[in-house]
C-alpha cells in the first residue's frame, strides 16, 4: 500500500511541476513579435528537486547491534 501511495505522490508531484512550467496563453495577437526558443524560458531547476527526493531512499541501514536489541524488545532510538 505504501508503494502505491508513493507512486501516486510522485506522479502528482511531477504533474504539478509540469503544469507549473507551461507558458501562459497570450490573448494579444502581436504579429511583429518573433518566437524565441522555448528552452530559453524553461526552468530545469525542478529536476534537481526530484533528484534530492530520490536520495531519501539512501538512508543508512540499521546496524546489527540495533537489530539484535530490537529483536529482544528493547526500544532503540537512532540518532
Amino acid at each position: 500500500m505504501k508503494f502505491i501511495l508513493g507512486i501516486l505522490t510522485v506522479l502528482l508531484f511531477t504533474g504539478g511541476l509540469a503544469i507549473a512550467q507551461t507558458q501562459p496563453v497570450s490573448i494579444a495577437s502581436d504579429d511583429n513579435v518573433t518566437k524565441s526558443d522555448d528552452r530559453e524560458h524553461h526552468n530545469f531547476g525542478w529536476i534537481g528537486l526530484i533528484g534530492l527526493a530520490g536520495l531519501a531512499g539512501l538512508r543508512r541501514a540499521k546496524s546489527e547491534d540495533v537489530r539484535r536489541l530490537e529483536a529482544t524488545g528493547i526500544n532503540v532510538k537512532s540518532v
